[in-house]
């Protein structure tokens, strides 16, 4: 409602086709190399662990909506927001990252993580705004972020009440 009340175009909040290809590029390097830290992370603490088939394709289906949306609220909504009230591109990058990563509390390890992926796919998005390549990019990391560190780290990526229901 905000972004249809603010004038804003499909386009301008990232949901767009037009430029997927551009988009795809530079996201999936920085995704790969996101990857790749957490991959290093998993082998360093002997976290990696595997599910069922059926739930890692649950899980892939789920991220992969759920990611698009976070994605869109990230970008269309808090970043694009924060540069039309005046904050220049590294403040309104980082107050976005740093409000996404605030949405993954208490879950320390998560928000910390969450930082991180936020200023990137902040960056991204000033760029080459498209919410669906970095809606998977999102949803790639949180699946592999899930099976590769060790579970008491991320409580099964739960946040708020339920991480602290399941952190005991």
């Amino acid at each position: 409602l905000v972004n249809i009340l603010a004038g804003d175009r499909p386009a301008d909040s990232g949901i767009r086709v037009d430029n997927m290809l551009s988009s795809a590029r530079p996201v999936a390097i920085m995704t790969a190399c996101m990857a790749g830290f957490v991959l290093a992370v998993a082998v360093a603490v002997d976290g990696l662990h595997w599910i069922r088939t059926a739930r890692f394709l649950e899980l892939c289906g789920t991220y992969m909506a759920w990611g698009i949306s976070q994605q869109y609220l990230l970008q269309a909504f808090a970043l694009r927001r924060f540069r039309q009230a005046g904050l220049g591109r590294p403040a309104s990058l980082l107050v976005a990252a740093a409000m996404f990563a605030g949405m993954h509390a208490p879950n320390w390890v998560l928000v910390g993580v969450t930082f991180a992926a936020g200023v990137v796919w902040c960056l991204l998005f000033m760029h080459r705004p498209n919410v669906f390549t970095l809606g998977m990019s999102h949803a790639v990391l949180a699946v592999l972020l899930y099976h590769a560190w060790p579970r008491p780290w991320l409580q099964g990526l739960a946040i708020g009440p339920m991480f602290l229901r399941r952190a005991g």
